[in-house]
């Protein structure tokens, strides 16, 4: 129904905002979906150490440490890419909005802003450090509670999600394997997902994470089973807003007869089924 954002606000609404055409809708309601998930996976660990059946564990830190290289290139990549695409977004916006999809993978971008805020964002990272830079590093032992895993243990859920929902849909297609190596294409990375095989390498790799930090395998998945449940929720409702929900075989079924006719009417706005719109 409305593959992004800018469709359904504009249906719903009125209101014109090209920029939103970037934020597709099913993957809006995912995200969303991933929001809900650490935010209730956190609040069922803490319960649980309340209740005893999780205990908080002890780890050392350096305190003091003037800025890593590391640290310093990871920022200045995330700001390169925030003032490459983003602000060159805006300021090709028409471009952009034309193809939003062709443009986000393609190396057209603001360059000189995206320097910029590499060099700002790097900057900003080093300033935070020296603020708190002690002549003599220290460490410390701090406490981490359960609950402090929540956000990690999503990143791992949806890094390893997609890993194993991209591998396994190549064992059950290995043409499309060979065909992405010998002729790749930046939409083949989002495309074709198999779901078990998501579930099955995001359960693996959250189960050892958990275990390798003093969080019991069945304790951690029955905190987690609520958030999941929660998130597929909300995933479903985006598959429904997007239409992405209603590609799938045609159900010939007849229709209750005791239901009204206008109750199975519906016209699709945006033309989205059949379009062959990437959601």
């Amino acid at each position: 129904m409305y593959p992004t954002l800018y469709h359904a606000l504009l249906d719903l609404t009125g209101l014109d905002l090209p920029l939103l055409k970037f934020l597709n809708s099913f993957g809006f309601f995912v995200a969303l979906a991933f929001i809900a998930a650490s935010w209730t996976l956190s609040k069922e660990l803490k319960r649980k150490e309340r209740a005893g059946l999780l205990s908080s564990t002890q780890r050392s830190v350096v305190i003091g440490q003037a800025a890593k290289p590391l640290e310093l290139a990871i920022q200045a990549f995330i700001g390169f890419l925030i003032g490459w695409k983003l602000i060159g977004a805006l300021i090709e916006l028409s471009v952009a909005t034309s193809d939003p999809q062709a443009f986000l993978i393609s190396a057209q971008g603001s360059w000189s802003a995206g320097i910029a805020l590499a060099g700002l964002f790097a900057w900003m990272a080093w300033r935070a450090k020296e603020k708190v830079k002690l002549a003599e590093p220290r460490t410390e032992v701090i406490t981490v509670h359960a609950g402090d895993h929540a956000g990690t243990i999503t990143l791992l859920a949806a890094l390893w999600g997609f890993i194993g929902a991209k591998l396994f849909h190549w064992f059950e297609n290995p043409d499309q394997f060979m065909t992405f190596f010998t002729s790749p294409d930046a939409k083949d990375i989002f495309s074709g997902l198999t779901m078990y095989g998501g579930l099955i390498m995001a359960g693996i790799m959250v189960v050892r994470y958990m275990v390798k930090h003093a969080i019991p395998a069945f304790v951690g998945m029955d905190a987690a089973a609520p958030g999941l449940m929660l998130a597929y929720g909300i995933g479903r409702v985006g598959c429904h807003v997007s239409g992405d929900g209603d590609w799938g075989i045609a159900n010939t079924a007849a229709t209750p007869s005791w239901l009204p006719d206008w109750f199975w009417a519906y016209s699709y706005p945006n033309n989205v089924v059949g379009s062959g719109h990437l959601i």
